[in-house]
């Protein structure tokens, strides 16, 4: 006898907006996947996590190459000014992201109907040094695991064969 098929698997991201207390996130979130029935929301907070931590690797190490495709251009620019300071001042960053304590959404819109935003809030453990050109620490203790909240917003055109979302901005709250 041919085997059956499984049965196809609900979709979580729909069962985990109708579980959310924020009415104004779920509604939200449900214009979003109108737009894009494809988002799923597990798979994007993998992904925004792997960015997160990829383009903080690459800030501290000066790599603009990766940072380059991965953010706005506005934000590129912000990046690479302060690289570039540090790199004047022959200064090195060593950076260790010690733990992604939560990655959580924070909020979701479309603009223009078509482009989503979604902003994730981040708490990591990180350790960060600042370094001058003789290798000695003049800010940051290795000892010391700072835990950091930051809010970084990504965003893809819904329209997009483009399934890559960018980073278009980053702050703390």
């Amino acid at each position: 006898q041919p085997v059956e098929a499984p049965p196809p698997l609900p979709d979580v991201t729909d069962e985990i907006i109708e579980d959310m207390e924020d009415e104004g996130l779920k509604n939200d979130l449900r214009e979003l996947r109108k737009a894009d029935p494809s988002f799923d929301l597990p798979n994007f907070l993998e992904g925004a996590k792997a960015a997160f931590s990829m383009v903080l690797d690459a800030y501290a190490k000066g790599d603009r190459q990766t940072l380059e495709p991965l953010l706005a251009e506005d934000v590129y620019r912000s990046f690479a000014s302060v690289i570039d300071e540090r790199e004047a001042e022959g200064q090195t960053m060593q950076f260790e992201l010690v733990s992604i304590r939560k990655a959580e959404l924070f909020a979701a819109h479309l603009v223009d109907g078509h482009v989503a935003r979604v902003t994730v809030r981040f708490v990591s453990e990180q350790i960060n040094l600042l370094k001058d050109q003789g290798g000695t620490i003049i800010d940051g203790d290795p000892a010391q695991i700072d835990e950091l909240t930051d809010l970084w917003t990504f965003e893809r055109d819904t329209r997009s064969s483009d399934p890559n979302w960018g980073l278009v901005e980053t702050r703390a709250p």
